[in-house]
């Protein structure tokens, strides 16, 4: 079931043609908005990795959820089919599950802050926010365990929760989540700049409709959608032919001696449409390689810098079927962090010829690759424990105080595991 939005004005918005230079002055406000969410996270957050790596993505989407600007692609739309309660004005939803947002966060690390904005008692746009947690509990500090074989070893995975409800704290909440975490100081710090950061988005769209007017605001907003849509066709048109094209790639190692693990994905053009189809990808592996394919995200990233925006998304068809790597079964685990590094969306398409199969590929429903000694050109042997000898697989045993030690120095000094 849908989510309910609740709605104390049942007005709809008038559509109101907006000029040029209304459109640009709007159109550039939300960007200075985008960046300025940034810019209060990273000033407010206490964790390297939000403070100094940076890692934390921002969307500003119109009413139903399409991004209008962002980097990752929409989290609002899928929230919306799978959430099962209501949404009022002062909520602010909290969720880490991927599974509740149909992938549109990588891991349970990754938590997501979305936020209805109301104006007279309509919502006119969301604001949303997700960051990486250092660490939320699970198995190892850091909550990244690359031996994982499900997701509840990654550390609380939290559904779809109101932190703020009708504009009140809900405590208990960050209570529960912060007695999941090694550090809980960071965690709570960062999950409030995280809500500042949508707060900032919010007041900054109350001064465009206060300067505009509710309905110039949303006309604008359908109207970069629709702008965007017009570039990309244009672009798809132009440089992509209706011939299929292939790329492959692989996944050398999935960290426990397994591997490679194919990643295939055929581009095509159907009119104006473009299709990507990843059948000829690898099953679904047993460690925590998988990933839970969002298919906003990756349209998102097929159309940038062309089009910083969700308008182009029905131009782009994805198409995973059974391709259980790529859209994983429930309970599966996997991180994005090996991935980002080979994701097909950064794939230059080319006919080529298929690299080698290994001697013993993944066939049917295994989720086994290859061994070491039988791997396409370019794979590495599987990786070593540090100061183990060259060449020994992950899966060496090593003693639990070793490992715990060797984890600990990985957080730096101090760290209380």
């Amino acid at each position: 079931m849908p989510a309910k939005l609740i709605e104390t004005n049942k007005e709809e918005f008038a559509k109101t043609a907006v000029d040029p230079i209304t459109l640009d002055i709007i159109e550039h406000a939300l960007r200075n908005a985008r960046v300025e969410m940034d810019a209060t996270l990273f000033r407010t957050a206490l964790s390297p990795s939000i403070r100094e790596q940076g890692d934390a993505f921002p969307l500003i989407a119109d009413r139903s959820g399409k991004m209008i600007v962002g980097q990752f692609g929409s989290f609002i739309d899928g929230f919306l089919r799978l959430y099962d309660g209501e949404i009022e004005e002062g909520d602010v939803i909290l969720l880490s599950d991927p599974y509740s947002c149909e992938g549109a966060v990588s891991h349970n690390n990754d938590q997501l802050i979305i936020m209805p904005i109301y104006r007279r008692g309509r919502i006119i746009t969301w604001a949303a926010m997700f960051g990486h947690m250092t660490d939320i509990g699970g198995k190892v500090p850091g909550s990244l365990p690359t031996d994982a074989a499900s997701i509840f070893e990654e550390g609380l995975r939290l559904p779809p929760v109101k932190l703020y409800r009708k504009g009140e704290f809900q405590e208990d909440i960050l209570k529960i989540a912060m007695y999941q975490s090694r550090v809980p100081e960071w965690y709570k710090a960062d999950l409030h700049a995280i809500v500042a950061s949508c707060r900032v988005a919010a007041l900054r769209i109350d001064e465009i409709c206060d300067r505009f007017g509710e309905d110039v605001f949303v006309s604008a907003m359908d109207e970069l959608l629709l702008r965007n849509h017009r570039a990309m066709k244009q672009l798809i048109n132009q440089a992509i032919g209706e011939e299929p094209v292939s790329f492959e790639d692989y996944v050398c190692d999935d960290g426990l001696g397994n591997g490679p693990f194919k990643i295939k994905c055929t581009m095509w053009r159907e009119g104006d449409k473009v299709i990507l189809d990843f059948d000829g990808t690898d099953p679904q592996s047993d460690s925590s390689i998988n990933f839970y394919l969002n298919e906003n995200m990756f349209k998102m990233f097929f159309g940038r810098p062309a089009a910083p925006s969700t308008g182009p998304a029905r131009l782009v068809f994805v198409r995973t079927r059974s391709v259980y790597h790529l859209r994983v079964r429930f309970l599966a685990k996997y991180f994005g962090l090996i991935y980002r590094h080979h994701h097909p969306c950064r794939f230059r398409f080319t006919r080529h010829k298929p690299r080698p199969a290994c001697g013993n590929p993944v066939l049917g429903e295994s989720s086994r690759g290859c061994r070491s000694g039988s791997r396409p050109p370019g794979c590495p042997p599987p990786p070593s424990h540090p100061g183990s000898p060259s060449g020994t697989p992950l899966r060496t045993s090593r003693s639990a105080t070793d490992v715990r030690q060797t984890r600990c120095r990985s957080l730096g000094h101090g760290h209380p595991c």
